[in-house]
């Protein structure tokens, strides 16, 4: 793995009464802290559940504060994001795990 980045699975749970602009606001942050793609790790049914899986130089902690520090709604909010080493397993959405076989 390149030592100049980190993969991380940052797992988001939002308020489902403001789940549109929640999600929009966090995938936005999200794209300003990643080096390239992000890519859905997955989703529950409705939506305000989600994992996303990105690269970046920035520390988890950084990154979980940044995703926070304009939306936290009580006990209905939820971050958190930990780093993806070299050794991982998985079963379902292929994409997901496409995307940590190259990055």
């Amino acid at each position: 793995m390149n030592e100049a980045y980190r993969r991380f699975l940052v797992v988001i749970r939002v308020d489902p009464q403001d789940l549109g602009p929640a999600v929009k606001l966090m995938m936005t942050k999200l794209e300003g802290l990643a080096l390239g793609e992000t890519r859905l790790a997955f989703s529950s049914l409705k939506g305000e559940t989600f994992g996303v899986f990105m690269k970046s130089r920035k520390a988890a902690g950084l990154i979980s504060a940044t995703l926070t520090n304009q939306y936290i709604k009580g006990d209905k909010t939820f971050v958190m994001v930990t780093e993806v080493g070299e050794e991982w397993g998985g079963a379902g959405n292929s994409r997901g795990w496409e995307w940590l076989q190259h990055h």
